[in-house]
């Protein structure tokens, strides 16, 4: 895969945090004032274009990220989850549940 990283910008919600804090980049915390979300995004787009440590260390762990998050690795998680989840349901019924009483 040759496709170029680069550092994020994700908000304080959701599973944002995690893809920040496993690549590079800044968190941009959630305010009611749209005012105050705007000039803080503003300065966290100027930190990153001024300071090459994210783009260098987004460098550093795009490979890493691109072989988690590509669509066959997701899809091979995703099916070992589920298989799994069939073996443990088989399993307990297979079982006499009777003598766990």
């Amino acid at each position: 895969m040759n496709c170029k990283l680069g550092p994020i910008i994700g908000r304080d919600k959701f599973e944002m945090p995690l893809f920040v804090r496993q690549g590079a980049g800044m968190i941009l915390a959630s305010s009611p004032d749209f005012d105050t979300e705007v000039r803080q995004l503003s300065q966290l787009l100027r930190q990153l274009l001024l300071d090459d440590r994210y783009l260098n260390e987004a460098d550093a762990k795009k490979e890493k990220i691109q072989n988690y998050y590509n669509w066959n690795t997701v899809a091979d998680r995703i099916l070992q989850f589920f298989l799994q989840l069939v073996l443990f349901l088989n399993f307990f019924n297979s079982k006499d549940l009777k003598s766990f009483k």
